[in-house]
């Protein structure tokens, strides 16, 4: 590695010093940002390679998404729980526990609108997810049957039995004549019939939006597909039953994230609009759920997000993750970047030392410090980087024939890891020759000097370097 030695531009800060002042709302996003690396740091194993950057495993133990939830707006919180209960399997419980808090004013409601059907607080109970109390309700209400099937459908697939059950209820006269609206919801509604099922009887009419969607999953033929949903709302069939539906159905919000992740994972893709989601979400999804974003896009914009944070360190621990531009990336943020902590990259991170000390020999070269440049090099083990180093800068840099500056050159040579080079012995021999001045060897040393001089031809500065030694040596008397 030959460097240029060309200077980067100096940037001159003003003579006044203005007192910065730091936003609460950035300073918070950096913490909890801290807490979100740190916290997923140990669900990585990072083994390194004897060439090249490590490999990156996420453990098996998944990564708790919702504890990251707090000090973020309500949208957020959702998108974040909602993912981690996608993650470990609980997603009908996370959604009654979404709607919970409007039960008790629905069920206010209700008993005031329908106070001629008592199976309203049934009804209710069911479009919140809560079976238990809809049982309970349903026995005290004196149908026993409905209250049993309710119960046991929480545990069990009783499916075709339900199917045959309502099969026989519609052909009673009772069903027609002492069935009231509410009373027959809950029973099309435990059978997973939902939507529009008899005239002027819509199921998912007079609840919210969040509930629709969740009686779906819930009570539906696939308690994990949001498909017939989609359906159901889409107009893809122009029928009397299906308008009736769409027209008596609460429309989701579009701009809601936990929905559209929640399409995003078991519906409709194109209901996403991940562009809009927070970066350091997608950063995790990109890990835990790759299916569901583009390969390192989000990735990258995490790495991006961190950098002007100031967090470069952890900014090249992610760039760990990308799959197509990892060295690339993280070559770069070592060379431009502003980080200090390089123990926590080479010990903690497993990036390579060399790289890692060939950006710091860059650093110091740009701001001509060549003393710096070489000890990193040196460091770094980079010993024919190192001694292009010298050969090029550091020497040419410090040739004077004074004493103090031959042995100052002596010193860096002197510093060399392996003494046994035959370059670095031919140049300890140069240097000692032109401070103690040995007669016997100066025609021997000429000699040697030119023929090492031959082989820097490629490299103006250290030819030079030399012809300038070959001088010295020959003014000598």
């Amino acid at each position: 590695m030959l460097l240029s030695g060309r200077k980067r531009p100096t940037v001159h800060s003003s003579c006044t010093k203005i007192k910065s002042i730091i936003d609460p709302d950035r300073r918070l996003k950096e913490k909890r940002t801290k807490e979100l690396l740190e916290t997923f740091y140990p669900h990585v194993d990072i083994i390194p390679q004897e060439e090249g950057l490590p490999l990156i495993d996420l453990k098996e133990k998944p990564f708790d998404f919702s504890a990251h939830s707090q000090q973020l707006d309500r949208d957020q919180q959702l998108l974040w729980t909602l993912a981690g209960a996608l993650f470990h399997g609980h997603l009908h419980d996370w959604l009654r526990e979404l709607v919970a808090p409007g039960l008790s004013t629905s069920l206010d409601q209700f008993k005031k609108q329908y106070t001629h059907d008592p199976f309203a607080i049934v009804f209710i109970y069911l479009a919140y997810g809560d079976r238990e109390r809809a049982g309970e309700e349903a026995r005290r209400l004196g149908d026993f049957k409905l209250s049993l099937y309710i119960v046991h459908s929480n545990t069990k697939n009783i499916s075709l039995t339900l199917t045959q059950q309502i099969e026989t209820l519609v052909k009673q006269p009772e069903w027609r004549e002492q069935y009231s609206d509410f009373r027959k919801k809950c029973w099309y509604l435990i059978t997973g019939t939902l939507g529009y099922v008899e005239k002027g009887l819509v199921i998912t009419e007079h609840v919210s939006w969040q509930c629709a969607l969740a009686m779906y999953l819930w009570y539906g033929e696939n308690p994990l597909s949001l498909n017939h949903y989609n359906q159901t709302l889409h107009l893809t069939k122009h029928d009397t039953a299906q308008l009736t539906i769409a027209q008596q159905t609460a429309l989701p919000d579009p701009h809601c994230f936990w929905y559209q992740l929640l399409q995003c994972w078991i519906g409709d893709p194109t209901m996403a609009h991940l562009q809009d989601w927070p970066v350091d979400f997608l950063w995790m999804l990109s890990l835990y759920g790759p299916q569901f974003v583009p390969e390192d896009i989000y990735i990258m914009q995490w790495c991006d997000e961190l950098e002007k944070m100031g967090m470069v360190e952890w900014s090249i621990f992610v760039s760990l993750s990308l799959k197509k531009t990892a060295t690339e990336k993280i070559k770069h943020l070592l060379r431009h970047g502003e980080w200090e902590d390089e123990q926590k990259l080479i010990e903690q991170f497993q990036i390579p030392k060399k790289w890692v000390f060939i950006a710091k020999s860059l650093r110091a070269h740009d701001d001509w410090d060549f003393e710096t440049e070489y000890e990193n090099l040196i460091e770094g083990g980079l010993l024919d980087e190192a001694m292009m180093a010298l050969l090029n800068f550091l020497l040419p840099k410090h040739f004077y024939s004074t004493p103090t500056a031959l042995r100052t050159s002596l010193t860096y040579i002197m510093e060399f890891t392996d003494q046994e080079r035959e370059d670095v012995k031919l140049l300890k021999e140069i240097y000692m020759y032109l401070i103690n001045q040995d007669k016997e060897k100066k025609e021997e040393l000429i000699k040697k000097v030119e023929e090492y001089s031959n082989l820097l031809n490629s490299y103006p500065n250290a030819y030079q370097l030399m012809m300038n030694l070959i001088e010295a040596i020959k003014k000598k008397v």
